[in-house]
């Protein structure tokens, strides 16, 4: 499939509006549909630029990857049920030090690029994330459907 090249927001600010288009256009509807993620998601996208990333192939967009920094120290066999919801509230209100995780929120591909192991890409992409920040490693709540 030829070689991949990954571009945060922090290296590619004006990519924004793209990775959005392309989530919202590869997600069912119901799957936007949050009361916490309609109120932070802008804000996780511009405190952590670094955290949300696209997937380009031979200059086309192929897949996003988010993650949050999850500051608060909680073990793992004590995380909370909110999950998604939990991990994007910490990641807009944590503070400066290293976060205990880092926790994926999204990994979209586009459905022409299914098959080709791009989700692969953004998960070893978030660990690479969790690493430069310092995390234990990386989580990844399931959010309800909302059906």
């Amino acid at each position: 499939m030829g070689q991949h090249r990954i571009v945060s927001l922090a290296e590619g600010p004006e990519l924004r509006d793209d990775y959005q288009r392309f989530t919202e256009a590869h997600w069912p509807p119901v799957g936007l549909l949050d009361d916490v993620g309609d109120r932070l998601w802008m804000e996780s996208l511009e405190k952590n630029p670094d955290c949300h990333f696209g997937v380009w192939l031979n200059e086309e967009l192929v897949g996003v990857g988010n993650c949050a920094p999850v500051f608060e120290d909680v073990a793992l066999d004590a995380l909370p049920d909110e999950g998604w919801r939990w991990a994007l509230i910490s990641s807009v209100t944590g503070g400066a030090a290293a976060p205990r995780y880092v926790s994926a929120l999204a990994a979209t591909v586009a459905r022409s690029a299914r098959g080709h192991r791009i989700s692969n890409v953004i998960l070893e992409q978030f660990k690479v994330i969790a690493r430069r920040r310092g995390a234990s490693g990386v989580i990844a709540p399931v959010r309800p459907n909302m059906k």
